[in-house]
């Protein structure tokens, strides 16, 4: 008995060791499994993760979009008011132009009335003084007739006194 205890107690230590080692390589197969579970979900999370990341980016990539086609209706609006403001610019020019050249003209325009009215002012002149002159000159003259006028009735009257004589003296 006692060899069959011995073996039963080989078997059961046998047993014992291959239960441990089948124990062990099951316990590190739950480890790597553990493990392996751990990085699929920390993946899966990962992925998960990804994935809200591409569509926050996708979204801010649509809102970059549109406001690039925002910016560039917007450069295209820019583009289009300077090219009128470049032609109005040039419009303005001309018409300044025009407008500097029509002083020009004025300024010769007023340059010659000026110099018509100094010589009008000084035709003016001499004529007022020819005037005054004149003035006296027909003052002097009417003084003339006026002593004139009276000559001629103090010799009407004389005459027709000597008439009045000559007539009642010759009666």
């Amino acid at each position: 008995m006692s060899n069959t205890h011995d073996r039963l107690q080989a078997i059961e230590t046998e047993l014992k060791t291959i239960l441990e080692s089948r124990v062990n390589e099951l316990m590190s197969s739950m480890r790597q499994a553990e493990t392996l579970t751990r990085r699929i979900v920390a993946a899966e999370t990962e992925i998960s993760q990804s994935r809200q990341l591409r569509e926050n980016l996708e979204t801010e990539i649509e809102r970059v979009r549109g406001d690039v086609n925002a910016m560039r209706a917007r450069v295209d609006e820019i583009r289009q008011t300077n090219g009128e403001l470049w032609t109005q610019r040039d419009q303005l020019r001309e018409e300044l132009r025009a407008a500097e050249a029509e002083v020009a003209g004025a300024e010769k325009e007023v340059a010659e009335t000026r110099s018509r009215v100094a010589g009008l002012n000084k035709q003016h002149d001499t004529v007022k003084a020819e005037t005054a002159d004149m003035q006296v000159k027909v003052k002097a003259l009417e003084e003339t007739v006026s002593r004139m006028r009276e000559l001629r009735e103090q010799l009407r009257s004389s005459i027709g006194s000597l008439s009045n004589e000559l007539g009642s003296s010759g009666t």
